[in-house]
């Protein structure tokens, strides 16, 4: 099968995306049972399941759209498979922080990683682990996973601004959550990307600022009250620049790598209403503070 099949694919399955409306009729829902009900719709998720297991399912049906593409697309199951693990990666850090103290156990979790092929990643966790930070620890696999996706993606020019920016989202949240945090500044730098539009020399340079307000005002950002507004800029962005490289790259792998983004920022969305549900919060506050 060809890229033009999985752009063909892509592009009867966009036209099915959950759309803004029906996003601000989940955030309605009166209750989890509620909002499940109409999300099945949509997506196969079991009644009466807890919030963490409907989070679980929802990742399934996106691991499922993906090795749905594997077949089509077998000479990029790399990069597909690095797309994916997104999810992964986040589990994975907060699990090594909730083991981090338990000696044999985090041992042979850190063994269990290896054998999925998280081999430089290991070698890095030890330098940030102590911090009991899952965002910084979570950052070891995003640098990791984005340098592997510049490679797999240095021929595809449509999604040139894609992981660009994705350089960009992952220097400046990592390198602001690091200072938030007290975190050495050397370590920082060791996290940091090159090839993004920030250039990798101006990043250095606000890591070494004398202070928080200074770095803010180096990248200029002074704008945004805190790290959630950056990274909900950051996310709005993103899905600007994956709908522009959908239809640059039409008939393409950039339309099939496009739509598999913007199916994650969907599953992204409806996990954060899920959760703004279960919290009773306001549907006109949830779309505000949780909607990308």
């Amino acid at each position: 099968m060809s890229e033009e099949y999985a752009a063909v694919m892509a592009a009867a399955r966009k036209s099915k995306m959950i759309t803004e409306q029906q996003i601000l009729e989940f955030a309605a829902s009166k209750s989890i049972e509620d909002f499940l009900n109409k999300i099945r719709n949509f997506y196969s998720v079991p009644a009466e399941v807890s919030i963490s297991r409907a989070e679980e399912e929802l990742v399934k049906n996106f691991y499922k759209e993906v090795e749905e593409f594997i077949k089509i697309l077998p000479k990029k199951e790399k990069l597909l498979k690095l797309i994916a693990r997104e999810f992964e990666e986040e589990k994975i850090a907060r699990e090594l922080i909730r083991l981090k103290e338990k000696g044999q156990e985090y041992l042979e979790f850190i063994n269990k990683i290896r054998g999925m092929g998280f081999h430089e990643e290991i070698l890095e966790i030890e330098k940030i682990i102590e911090y009991g930070i899952p965002g910084l620890v979570n950052s070891i696999f995003s640098k990791h996973r984005i340098l592997k996706m510049i490679e797999e993606l240095k021929d595809y020019k449509a999604l040139i601004p894609f992981i660009s920016l994705k350089v960009d989202e992952h220097n400046i949240i990592t390198m602001l959550r690091g200072l938030k945090n007290n975190i050495r500044k050397d370590l920082l730098e060791g996290l940091i990307v090159d090839g993004g539009t920030i250039d990798k020399k101006r990043i250095s340079e606000a890591i070494k600022a004398k202070s928080f307000d200074e770095t803010i005002s180096l990248l200029n950002l002074r704008y945004q009250r805190d790290l959630r507004d950056i990274e909900r800029d950051f996310e709005k962005r993103m899905r600007k620049i994956l709908l522009k490289a959908y239809y640059m790259g039409y008939g393409g792998l950039e339309a099939a790598i496009s739509y598999i983004e913007l199916k994650k920022i969907e599953i992204k969305n409806i996990i954060r209403i899920l959760n703004s549900v279960a919290l009773n919060i306001e549907p006109k506050v949830a779309i505000q503070e949780y909607f990308i």
